[in-house]
């Protein structure tokens, strides 16, 4: 019970990180691209 809570909170934590890098390339082509 309690290794299921903790793999949803990396699984979770995993999202945010993946978004976060998407996030930031996109920002970079952007910045690249019109800068």
């Amino acid at each position: 019970m309690t290794t299921e809570r903790k793999d949803q909170r990396i699984y979770k934590h995993g999202i945010f990180t993946i978004v976060g890098v998407i996030a930031a390339l996109a920002l970079i082509f952007l910045i690249a691209r019109f800068g």
